[in-house]
C-alpha cells in the first residue's frame, strides 16, 4: 500500500472514496463535523447536515455514512465516520474509526481513498490524529493471505493523508511512525498465523 501525503484542496483530490470525520455533540443533539467534513458539506450544498439532521447518522463511534458528490467533488464517494461521543474523542476512537471505514472501503472495492483530520480536541494534536488514522487504516485492512488466492483479494493500492503546507514535515513524520507501528504488529499477526512447524 502506498501511503502519502497530499496538500491539495479537499474538494480536489480525486480517489475512490474519501474519509471523513463527525462525532455526536456533547449534551445535545446533532453531529460535530470535522473541518475537512464541513467544507465537503458546503461543496455539496449541506447534504452531509441534511442527512444527520434527518437522523442518518448520529456520529456513534464506527457508524459510517456514505455520500455520491455527482461530480462536485474529485472523490468518488465520501464516507464519514463516526468517531463517537464528542467530549470522549480521543486517538484510539480516531484509529478504530479509520480501520472500520477502510475495511468497509477495502471491502466495497476502493483502490485509492483519502483521509482527512481536522477534528478539534482537546485530547491530541492533529499530528497525533494524523498518526492515529493511518495506523487505523493499516491495522484494519491487514489480512492473512499467505495460503490464498491473492488475484481475487480486494485491497487498497494508495491513501492520501491530508496535509497543509506548514504541517507537512511533522505529518511526513507521524506518517512514518504510523507505517512502522502498524507493519510490525501486522508482522506478529502473520507469524501467528503461520502454522506451527514440525
Amino acid at each position: 500500500m502506498d501511503i502519502k501525503l497530499t496538500t491539495q484542496a479537499v474538494k480536489d483530490i480525486a480517489c475512490d472514496a474519501f474519509i471523513v470525520a463527525a462525532a455526536r455533540k456533547s449534551g445535545e443533539a446533532g453531529v460535530e463535523l470535522s473541518a475537512p467534513a464541513s467544507t465537503i458539506d458546503s461543496t455539496l450544498s449541506g447534504l452531509i447536515a441534511e442527512r444527520c439532521a434527518d437522523g442518518e447518522f448520529k456520529g456513534t463511534l464506527g457508524e459510517l455514512l456514505t455520500i455520491h458528490p455527482h461530480n462536485k467533488l474529485g472523490a468518488k464517494r465520501v464516507v464519514v465516520v463516526g468517531l463517537g461521543a464528542q467530549e470522549k474523542v480521543d486517538t484510539q476512537a480516531v484509529r478504530r474509526a479509520s480501520a472500520i471505514a477502510a475495511r468497509h472501503l477495502q471491502k466495497t472495492g476502493a483502490k485509492t481513498i483519502a483521509v482527512a483530520g481536522g477534528f478539534a480536541s482537546d485530547n491530541f494534536q492533529e499530528v497525533e490524529e494524523a498518526q492515529a488514522a493511518i495506523e487505523g487504516i493499516l491495522l484494519g485492512t491487514y489480512s492473512f493471505r499467505a495460503y490464498q488466492n491473492k488475484e481475487n483479494a480486494s485491497s487498497i493500492s494508495q491513501v492520501l493523508l491530508v496535509s497543509t503546507q506548514e504541517q507537512k514535515a511533522e505529518f511526513e513524520q507521524a506518517l512514518h511512525r504510523a507505517q512502522a507501528l502498524a507493519e510490525g504488529t501486522n508482522f506478529a499477526r502473520s507469524l501467528i498465523n503461520e502454522p506451527p512447524t514440525s
